[in-house]
């Protein structure tokens, strides 16, 4: 098997943005169906969860291992990319896998949730505590498959074990990130013992807090996707925007408003949409706005 050619017939995938784009929406909309018919069943609010934070954390995920591969790799962006959404449909063999073992049953299919040495273990272990919740059989599957590839990939092109090595890590150092998310956001949005005292709930807030932030982390990395992309155009680009305004409709700072309201008042309210954490990151932008009109 010639690992060269086949990495050269993905990356030769030719395809405009929008093809791009609507690849992406197909490969997470099917994933979704499978997961909804295969998985327990969690009773989500469909909007919120399935068509927004399901769509925000996959595309997130799709973002980062592109970005490491193009830095571990040396290869265009362009066809990290297009690599990338050859082999992202393998994410539908989680809710597959999960169904199969588990006797046609499905599992809780979620994040990992705990205090920090519990998150620390869980990492070293790769996840070995599996109470059918959580980081299940299918998606340590995947993991496996995400690891391996990114290796082979990045040392397909450099010929360099050491950046084979790395990306692989690294790439199971983003997933980690991924799967233990809102237990970080609920550790630094709470505190340590707070977040213990919750019974590590996610809450209306925390899932909100998160789909900002995830949003947030998107616009970051199609950043430095543009930025890789093409530089001359990325600093044109750059020029051209005041610093200010910029860092205000980007949403950083209602982020971080949202963020200080939730750890001064945690659990203040359990409905899905907290309109005092909002008027708080509203309030957070204003110096920036007169600024901009200044």
């Amino acid at each position: 098997m010639d690992i060269g050619k086949i990495i050269e017939k993905g990356e030769s995938q030719g395809t405009g943005f929008w093809g791009w784009a609507a690849a992406l929406f197909a490969v997470l909309l099917i994933r979704t169906v499978f997961e909804s018919l295969l998985e327990v069943w969690k009773k989500p609010q469909i909007f919120e969860y399935f068509f927004f934070h399901y769509f925000l954390s996959w595309i997130s995920i799709f973002l980062s291992i592109i970005l490491i591969l193009k830095i571990f790799s040396g290869e265009k962006i362009s066809k990290t990319s297009r690599m990338t959404i050859v082999f992202y449909p393998l994410i539908f063999i989680v809710p597959v896998i999960d169904f199969v073992v588990s006797g046609g049953r499905g599992y809780n299919l979620g994040y990992v949730f705990g205090n920090a040495q519990y998150l620390l273990e869980q990492a070293a272990s790769f996840f070995s505590n599996f109470p059918e919740r959580g980081v299940t059989i299918g998606e340590k599957t995947l993991i496996v498959l995400a690891v391996f590839f990114s290796g082979v990939y990045s040392w397909a092109k450099t010929k360099k074990y050491w950046k084979g090595i790395a990306a692989g890590a690294a790439v199971y150092a983003s997933l980690l990130f991924y799967a233990f998310f809102f237990s970080i956001l609920g550790i630094i949005s709470y505190g340590p013992e707070a977040w213990e005292a919750s019974g590590y709930s996610l809450t209306g807030e925390l899932l909100i807090s998160g789909n900002y932030l995830y949003a947030g982390l998107i616009i970051f990395q199609l950043v430095l996707w543009v930025f890789f992309w093409n530089r001359k155009k990325f600093f044109a680009l750059a020029k051209n925007l005041r610093p200010s305004r910029a860092v205000h409709y980007a949403g950083i700072m209602p982020l971080f408003g949202v963020l200080v309201f939730y750890y001064l008042n945690p659990f203040e309210s359990t409905s899905m949409v907290n309109l005092p954490a909002l008027k708080c990151g509203a309030s957070a932008v204003q110096p920036l706005q007169l600024d901009s009109v200044a």
